[in-house]
């Protein structure tokens, strides 16, 4: 096992036992129980917490996921529709789970419930302002909760807390790295005790926007290998002149690092497709080479459909088969669009060669990312 999981592994037994469960819901309301709602800009993430501080250490925490039941739901792409309708549909779904929280399986006080738009959600929908108003005030009406917002600075630095404790992160001198649908967010820890947060509103969907102005424009078809290497390139491209050269939003060359951790939606799809069988097997850290999304990359490009892709990994479908139900669903449902998987390669394939010039050798994707940050934002209310 690698160091750098050692420490990962360390840290997390101590602090964030995520995915632990447990049967015994309370019966009353409980201080240390919340729940929140993740709303992103494809999918609401329900989850249920509960809040226990170490006996021995005032800084360390766990926070214990029991919410066994409640499944993340990415049947909504709010930044795709953004229509009346769709904005009622999900906020009628999140007063859903706020009435299972409250309900006699979980009975989480009314002030320890948590609905929060990521910064990916709030960022994508700039020039949206009176959309995302209405879509802030249904979710009030239907469920009786103030929604809050998370700028990108905020959701970056939850999200590398969320991996470690302060102390093991400042020892890995590692990068965090959340790759979502409307903002790229993420950090590490200074020897100062602060976090240092990197983020920019570019993401798999949005630059698969920008993918479909220029198929458009060049007339271009996603089914075609060739066009696809073209459109490729012009996400590579675009993605590394806007967003990763020098002094750019994500200038991840700011602190020397030891490895990253990986987190998002693509890089969710990424490690399903390549080694399916240590998430089917219950494993919270996933360990890949840069060689690895070299070749992730030109898979994506060189099949024809998104539907394509995943049929030239029979070991996807063997591990899909063995998968838990608990973390693993359909990989195809996070990116179904090919201009998103297209530009959800170019950024991993930007960002692998940028960190691989740094002297990177270790990346680990981290399962507890998937309800990472929303749980240590929950933390961060009522501490």
């Amino acid at each position: 096992m690698h160091k750098l999981i050692l420490t990962f592994l360390l840290a997390t037994g101590l602090c964030f036992a995520t995915w632990g469960q447990t049967n015994c819901i309370p019966s009353t309301t409980k201080s240390n129980i919340c729940a929140g709602i993740d709303v992103g800009a494809r999918g609401i993430k329900p989850v249920v917490i509960q809040i226990n501080p170490s006996t021995a250490n005032n800084k360390l925490v766990e926070l214990r996921r029991i919410s066994k039941d409640l499944k993340a739901d990415n049947s909504f792409d709010l930044l795709r529709d953004t229509s009346s309708t769709m904005l009622d549909c999900a906020a009628r779904h999140i007063a859903k789970f706020v009435d299972v929280f409250q309900g006699p399986l979980y009975n989480v006080a009314s002030d320890r419930i948590f609905v929060v738009l990521s910064s990916g959600l709030v960022g994508g929908m700039r020039g949206q302002e009176k959309r995302l108003a209405l879509f802030k005030q249904k979710i009030k009406e239907y469920s009786g909760v103030d929604v809050r917002e998370l700028t990108e600075k905020d959701e970056g630095e939850l999200t590398v807390r969320s991996v470690t404790s302060d102390d093991d992160l400042k020892k890995a001198k590692i990068h965090v790295l959340d790759i979502g649908s409307g903002s790229i967010k993420g950090g590490y820890q200074e020897d100062d005790d602060y976090i240092n947060q990197f983020s920019a509103i570019v993401g798999v969907r949005l630059l698969g926007v920008k993918l479909d102005s220029i198929a458009t424009a060049q007339s271009l078809s996603y089914d075609n290998p060739d066009h696809r290497y073209i459109l490729a390139k012009a996400a590579r491209a675009y993605f590394k002149s806007n967003f990763l050269d020098a002094g750019k939003p994500l200038d991840v060359t700011k602190n020397v690092t030891d490895g990253v951790c990986w987190a998002g939606g693509i890089v969710y799809v990424f490690t399903t497709w390549f080694k399916p069988e240590d998430i089917a097997n219950g494993r919270k850290y996933i360990t890949f080479r840069f060689d690895d999304i070299d070749y992730f990359f030109q898979k994506v490009i060189s099949s024809k459909n998104t539907d394509e892709l995943f049929k030239n990994s029979p070991q996807l479908e063997e591990g899909m088969t063995r998968a838990s139900k608990e973390f693993f669903y359909d990989a195809k449902k996070v990116i179904s669009r090919d201009a998103e998987m297209i530009a959800g390669a170019a950024i991993l394939k930007e960002l692998g060669d940028k960190y691989r010039a740094m002297g990177v050798k270790e990346n680990v994707f981290n399962a507890e990312l998937l309800f990472g940050w929303i749980k240590y934002y929950m933390y961060w209310r009522v501490r």
